[in-house]
């Protein structure tokens, strides 16, 4: 938030590109109101989550309900709830041009705020502070070979991350707040969870402090 005041105040920020889906809310935390009262506007990028919406059956058949009932499909129903905020457009990819017709035609109708809450409440994120002794490092892109499975990797940094982990780890400890890991539950090698997403942000708050619970976002299986 301070470098997005110190941007403001020069002129400079007219727009931002965050992820923002069902699943990753973080933004609603303290971007989307500041770009509500700025008056920025906010490009969501991966709406859809690559098309995997949502695995979990309840939350699937609330979704297919509002869409039978709007006469649309999930994904316009998604879109329509992502842009329903105020200063928020969605950035969606697809090579179908029948889903290209279905994510144009989204913001062409109004989801009543009886369904726009009900999405909100059954989506909603609950936060959990995690022991990273608690996390399993395997890839979920099983062609993924760059990854650390050790602190001292991530402190030598071989792959080249940029920030990397130990600088993003000063930036901790010197105040910097950053975005949840993605987390699954598992029972492997001993481990709770495995890592889904946040590598760089998981190595940095453990070189920031190895007994400190990282930050975490439990996805549904």
């Amino acid at each position: 938030i301070k470098a997005k005041n110190d941007l403001k105040s020069s002129g400079l920020l007219k727009f931002v590109q965050l992820e923002y889906n069902l699943v990753d809310r973080e933004i609603e935390r303290e971007i989307i109101p500041f770009c509500n009262k700025e008056n920025i506007l906010i490009a969501a990028y991966s709406p859809l989550l690559q098309g995997m919406i949502c695995r979990n059956k309840n939350k699937m058949d609330t979704l297919n309900r509002i869409a039978k009932k709007y006469k649309k499909s999930v994904s316009q129903i998604v879109l329509n709830w992502i842009i329903s905020e105020n200063q928020l457009i969605a950035i969606v990819h697809t090579n179908n041009l029948k889903h290209l017709k279905e994510n144009a035609e989204s913001p062409d109708f109004d989801l009543l705020k009886s369904d726009l809450d009900k999405i909100s409440a059954i989506f909603s994120i609950d936060y959990k502070y995690i022991n990273p002794k608690d996390i399993y490092f395997h890839p979920f892109n099983e062609e993924k070979s760059n990854f650390y499975t050790s602190i001292d990797e991530a402190y030598k940094n071989k792959f080249c991350m940029v920030p990397s982990p130990k600088d993003l780890a000063i930036d901790i400890m010197n105040g910097r707040k950053v975005k949840p890991i993605k987390i699954k539950k598992c029972k492997i090698n001993n481990k709770k969870y495995n890592l889904i997403e946040g590598e760089l942000r998981y190595w940095a708050s453990v070189i920031a402090d190895t007994n400190e619970p990282v930050l975490s976002i439990i996805l549904d299986d």
